[in-house]
Formats: C-alpha cells, sequence, structure tokens
C-alpha cells in the first residue's frame, strides 16, 4: 500500500500533518518527543546513533544513570504520538536498529524549510527581477516564525534558526525594493508588518512601512506605528529609532497630511487602544512629564513621588555587566506587571530606575515598593541583587 505525502512545518509552530490529521507542538507539553522527532526529521540523511540522541536530551546529566531506558521511553511516546495520524506511519517512519536511528525515505515527504531554502536560492540565482520577485514572495508566505520557535532554545539547532531568519530577512528587504519600486505599496506594507512582527528591532521594516502607508488609506495609522517601535526601543532596548527613522516618520506624515485627513482620523490615530502595564520612557521624556506634573499639581494639590530603585549586590556594591542585564529584564517585567498604568518609569543607568509614582501617599508608595522587592526576592531566590529605594514628594512648580 503505498503512502501518502507527510507534510511537516517547522517554521513557528512544529507540525506533522497526514491525511488531513495533525499533530503539533502546540498541544502537547512532551518537550523532549518534539526535540527528538525535529531532530531526527533535520538529520533525516544519514543514520543517528543513539549515543547523540542522548547527549542531546540529556546533556550527559549525572542525575539520569539509565539514559538507554529513558530514550527507549520517549521513542515509544513518540510513535505514540505518531500513532495519533497513522498507525502504519507510527511503525515505519522512524525505526531503531542496532543503535541507530534512521528515517523511512520511502515515504513522501514535503518540509517548508526545504521548500523555503529552495525558492530563496531560485530567487537569489536570477537576473529577471519578476522571476525572483515571485520566488521571494512564495518564500515569504512559507516562514511563519522562527525555526522550531517553541523548542529551539533547548538543543543544538540555534544556528540553523539563525540562517533561516537572516535569509528571511534578506529576501524580504530585496522583495520590498522591488515592489516599491513598482508603486505596489499595499504589497510592501503587508511584507513590512510581518516583517515588524518577527523581527522586532529591525528598522528596516518600520522605515519602509512608515513610507509606503503614506500613500494608502492607513496613512492615519504612521503615527501609531512610530510611536510603538519607539516604546519598544526605549523598554526593551534602552534606546531611541535612529535619525534615520525619525526623519522617515516626518516626512511620511508630511506626505499623509496631503490626503486631508478628517478630525476623526487624527483622533482615531492618537487614541491609546491599549495599555500594558506602567509607563516605561527614555529620561528625557521622563523629564518632561516629571516638569509637566510638577507645573500641574500647584492647583491641583495631588501628591506625586518620585523614587529611585536601585539594584546592587550583597555588599551594596554594583553587580557584574552579565548579572545586571538579566537582573534588569528580571526587574522590568515585575515593575510593568505591579506598578499602575498611571505609574511612570525610566532606567536612569543600569543599577538604578527612576519612578514616578501618582496619587498615592508616601506610606502607599513605601508599600507598593516593597511589594516589589519582596516580589523579586520570591521570584528569583538565587539571584545576586538586592533591591533598595528612597522616596522623595514632587514639589509644585508655581
Amino acid at each position: 500500500m503505498p503512502f501518502s505525502t507527510l507534510n511537516i512545518k517547522m517554521f513557528g509552530d512544529f507540525s506533522l500533518e497526514y491525511n488531513n490529521k495533525k499533530i503539533s507542538d502546540y498541544d502537547n507539553r512532551s518537550k523532549k518527543v518534539w526535540i527528538l522527532l525535529a531532530y531526527l526529521v533535520y538529520y533525516r540523511h544519514r543514520a543517528i546513533p543513539k549515543e547523540e540522541i542522548i547527549s542531546l536530551l540529556w546533556q550527559n546529566d549525572k542525575k539520569f544513570s539509565d539514559t538507554n531506558n529513558l530514550l527507549k521511553a520517549v521513542f515509544h511516546r513518540l510513535r505514540k504520538f505518531l500513532k495519533t495520524l497513522d498507525l502504519t506511519l507510527s511503525k515505519e517512519l522512524i525505526s531503531l536498529n542496532k543503535g541507530y536511528f534512521s528515517w523511512n525515505h520511502d515515504i513522501p515527504l514535503k518540509l517548508d524549510i526545504e521548500e523555503f531554502e529552495n525558492l530563496c536560492n531560485c530567487g537569489l540565482n536570477t537576473q529577471n527581477s519578476t522571476a525572483r520577485l515571485s520566488f521571494f514572495l512564495k518564500a515569504i508566505d512559507i516562514y511563519k516564525g522562527r525555526f522550531l520557535s517553541r523548542i529551539n532554545s533547548d538543543f543544538k539547532l540555534l544556528s540553523v534558526s539563525s540562517f533561516f531568519h537572516n535569509l528571511y530577512v534578506r529576501i524580504s528587504q530585496q522583495a520590498v525594493l522591488i515592489l516599491e519600486h513598482e508603486n505596489k505599496y499595499n504589497d510592501v506594507c503587508k511584507i513590512c508588518k510581518k516583517g515588524c512582527e518577527l523581527d522586532l528591532y529591525n528598522e528596516f521594516f518600520y522605515q519602509h512601512l512608515m513610507k509606503n502607508m503614506a500613500y494608502t488609506d492607513s496613512a492615519s495609522d504612521i503615527t501609531s506605528v512610530y510611536y510603538n517601535m519607539e516604546r519598544l526601543f526605549e523598554t526593551s532596548l534602552g534606546t531611541k529609532p535612529s535619525t534615520e527613522s525619525v526623519n522617515i516618520f516626518h516626512l511620511a506624515t508630511n506626505k499623509s497630511d496631503n490626503k486631508n485627513l478628517s478630525t476623526d482620523d487624527i483622533f482615531s490615530a492618537i487614541k491609546i487602544k491599549d495599555i500594558d502595564g506602567c509607563f516605561f520612557c527614555n529620561y528625557d521624556t521622563f523629564q518632561a512629564i516629571h516638569r509637566f506634573i510638577a507645573c500641574s499639581i500647584s492647583r491641583s494639590h495631588t501628591l506625586v513621588h518620585t523614587a529611585i530603585l536601585s539594584v546592587k549586590d550583597i555588599y551594596g556594591n554594583p553587580l557584574s555587566y552579565r548579572s545586571l542585564c538579566h537582573c534588569n529584564e528580571q526587574i522590568d517585567s515585575l515593575l510593568k506587571n505591579h506598578l499602575r498604568k498611571s505609574d511612570i518609569v525610566c532606567r536612569y543607568n543600569k543599577s538604578d530606575y527612576l519612578l514616578l509614582l501618582l496619587h498615592s501617599t508616601k506610606h502607599n508608595c513605601s508599600k507598593a515598593l516593597d511589594r516589589i522587592i519582596y516580589l523579586y526576592k520570591r521570584s528569583y531566590p538565587r539571584s545576586p541583587a538586592v533591591l533598595s529605594y528612597s522616596l522623595n514628594e514632587v514639589n509644585p512648580i508655581i
């Protein structure tokens, strides 16, 4: 009996589809089974010794003395997974003989990473821009996210993920330039929006998205695109967008001004659609907000406090750069999740945070910061960081 084609996708979610039945790493938490399957798929053109798999799954962990039986158990669970697709497939697809795993090449296979790479190579090797664009667009459509995004951090194919992602970025950028030459603004926007989602800090996609939105019905959203990028860069990288991005933003908004936007369009563009935790900003923005609040409370008599949250080691000395970067990520997450949406935060330097705490007495501010410190100790008991703070009431400017 001939086999049907097995469809395997490794970009984004890792999934297998056979005769209209599908299994995916999104549905199952058995990570070692999926790692084993992914490794066998990727290296299916050679016999793989079981010692290599044992090293992959347990990394020579001395806690596990009987890894041979553990491997048999994982392989048995893998076959149970495959059984939900097809009983015969589960028995025939992968075999373990004489200490080696082998893939059955008699079963027809359609693999997204192979199709993607072939399309990219065809596009890069042709001189005809129309044919090149056609190959690139098909490849971009196949790329659904980083290679094995759910499990790749757990094993040895990180360099493969980087290779495919860099290739995706390269062909996407070339496709954008070809489409811009043909004045296909909406098509450019579609590619750039996907690029912004899959490569968060690549300014090329934001820049060309803003440029081309100026010629489409989405011109009113240019401001939102720029400020979302600015907020992302400030909170995650502690930097601002480049001067080139700022200039493109102003140029794009000037072009969109010629479209005679209605007042409803303008109000829609500045409307805040969602707020995720407290407001993180850079130091310049923090200073501007601080000045504004100091002026406004002279009339409202609202209580506002400034806090300095410091990160040191147990002896009061600065942490190493590596430890500090890791701690900053943990603290950022805690502040965002446990301060109010009306509070403002910036990093003054790597070891100190500045906070503006609105509408709170000194006692309530202290309680909020004590809670942050408590949660940090509880969540990260092995962290070398010790958090401390000082509070100061904001004086009104009259």
